[in-house]
């Protein structure tokens, strides 16, 4: 599967340096691909996934992707794309292909050997802060 989505990219590729006249491949058709290939390879919210790691790629958030739809894509931004994809098709976490991930109105880096969080973590942060009783203004300043 990953070798199929790799040779559609590679021929695409190809045939753009071959011909001046074929552009390279847009933003969106990049993506549609990639969902494709994230479903196939059963990546729960492909879609979603897909979007996270065009984000990343192209330093933006999800509107600016679509704000950026007909863009064609560089060739090195091809290759850093179709390594991320490769990863994340083999079921690596998705927090790991991105070398971050968002807890409790944060970012972390992660990589292989660090666990993480999941949302029922942050919900347990909350429940465990509502706990703890609120400092009054004086208290925080004689703290």
């Amino acid at each position: 599967m990953l070798k199929i989505v790799y040779e559609m990219l590679r021929h695409l590729l190809s045939a753009c340096l071959q011909s001046s006249e074929v552009p390279m491949p847009t933003v969106v058709e990049i993506l549609k691909k990639t969902e494709s290939h994230f479903q196939k390879a059963n990546i729960p919210s492909p879609r979603l996934e897909a979007e996270l790691i065009f984000c990343h790629l192209l330093k933006t958030d999800r509107v600016g992707i679509y704000m950026k739809h007909d863009m064609p894509l560089k060739e090195t931004e091809l290759a850093e794309l179709r390594a991320l994809v490769v990863r994340r098709g083999k079921r690596e976490p998705l927090a790991y292909v991105l070398g971050s991930t968002g807890f409790y109105e944060d970012s972390f880096v992660v990589e292989a050997g660090v666990l993480c969080p999941r949302p029922d973590t942050e919900t347990t942060v909350e429940i465990a802060l509502s706990w703890i009783p609120k400092l009054t203004n004086e208290e925080q300043a004689s703290a």
